[in-house]
């Protein structure tokens, strides 16, 4: 993050490690903020060996370390912030809680400087509005990039953000040719080439959802505070390029996650449909076998009869084979006519057995005359029951129907 002290107050162009410290402490507690505290006191103390006083040292390490981890307590338990971020309201409480804590943390820490007389009136725009852009932009790409990432590992699906490493590698490559540009023009114009960037950050937004435009921020981000420091820009030119750099990160993230919501939700509705396509096979399952209990005693009888005279023809035939002088052709005859009372039988077993068939929906053509025949002889035992007689009336011309035989014969 290129750390460097301003009169007393650690600065730097953007603080990737705040948003790791953010986020540890979003998804495993605010304990976590102990680690942020002993950072700051090593940056201070081993990197930017600063000339502070040690309750000085430990009173902004203190503020820093308990304000965000203050804020993650805030954000998980009263705020209830999906820690996966899935909808657009997590990821502006995010940005939201960032951007209050960052800038009630500059604050005091201005005045405690002020205070001291490290500071003075006329430093507190240079030194409070780099402090707390870095702040912000650390949190805003960082934290979102390591909450997804932590999602997917707790999910087991962790995997790249973009499945494509030809599609990574342009996209890294695009960005880094714009930044190049951007940073190589030492004029006002390498601002306005800067927007140029939202291109290639939108498009992963849009393709991949939120998880593309995290990657393609982290590239973008990388990528230009490497490009301004190596082309020596000074602080305030470096300043200007971050606040761009804040408005492309919010652009990219509320374009990703309602991308990825929007995704979320057709998923969603493709699995209900499908429940309710189940249910619906499922209801009309209970309603065959509901239609089929009050036809069970009727087409017991209407079994019986065939079986008892393939049973009595039967017999006759073993009769006839038995006398001495055997009636082979009345035997035949019998025989035949057995088999005959037998498939009906059968058929009446068949056509139950169809009826109250479970699965999926089977379209298929369909002649009309013998799905009717089909249904005949299902109803007619209770037709004649309760003495109604059914008469069909069809056309010899009729043509074949095309859809499902079973949910057909039930209508």
């Amino acid at each position: 993050g290129f750390i460097h002290e301003y009169k007393g107050l650690p600065v730097t162009p953007w603080n990737p490690g705040l948003g790791v410290a953010l986020a540890l402490m979003i998804l495993r507690g605010p304990h976590y903020g102990l680690a942020l505290f002993a950072g700051i006191i090593f940056a201070e103390v081993i990197i930017l060996r600063s000339t502070l006083e040690w309750p000085v040292i430990l009173s902004i390490a203190a503020i820093i370390s308990s304000g965000y981890a203050f804020v993650a307590a805030v954000s998980r338990r009263q705020l209830r912030l999906d820690i996966g971020l899935t909808h657009l309201r997590d990821v502006l409480v995010l940005l939201a809680a960032g951007i209050a804590a960052a800038a009630l943390i500059t604050l005091l820490l201005t005045l405690i400087l002020l205070a001291i007389g490290k500071l003075d009136v006329g430093d507190i725009v240079l030194a409070s509005l780099p402090f707390f852009v870095g702040d912000i932009i650390g949190i805003a790409v960082t934290t979102p990039l390591l909450l997804r990432i932590a999602k997917q590992w707790r999910e087991r699906t962790l995997r790249p953000f973009l499945p494509s490493i030809p599609e990574v590698a342009s996209l890294g490559v695009v960005i880094i040719i714009v930044l190049w540009v951007v940073a190589g023009t030492e004029s006002a114009d390498g601002f306005k080439l800067f927007y140029l960037l939202f291109l290639p950050v939108v498009y992963a937004a849009i393709r991949y959802g939120l998880d593309g435009a995290c990657l393609g921020l982290a590239i973008a981000q990388l990528g230009l505070v490497g490009l301004l420091q190596r082309h020596g820009y000074d602080a305030n030119v470096f300043i200007e390029f971050q606040v761009l750099m804040c408005v492309l990160t919010v652009t990219g993230l509320i374009v990703g996650i309602v991308v990825s919501e929007r995704r979320e939700a057709d998923r969603a509705s493709r699995e209900s449909e499908t429940r309710l396509k189940d249910k619906e096979a499922e209801l009309a399952h209970a309603a065959r076998f509901s239609l089929v209990s009050g036809l069970s005693s009727a087409l017991a009888h209407e079994i019986n009869q065939p079986m008892a005279a393939a049973r009595a023809l039967a017999r006759s035939a073993q009769e006839l084979l038995r006398a001495p002088q055997a009636d082979l052709s009345r035997a035949d005859k019998n025989l035949t006519t057995l088999i005959a009372e037998i498939d009906l039988a059968s058929g009446i077993v068949r056509r139950m057995r169809e009826f109250l068939r479970r699965g999926r929906p089977h379209v298929s053509t369909i002649n009309v005359q013998s799905m009717l025949d089909d249904i005949l002889t299902l109803i007619d035992p209770e037709a004649t029951s309760r003495q109604i007689v059914i008469d069909v009336d069809l056309p010899n011309d009729l043509p074949s129907v095309y859809g499902d035989r079973v949910q057909l014969q039930q209508v």
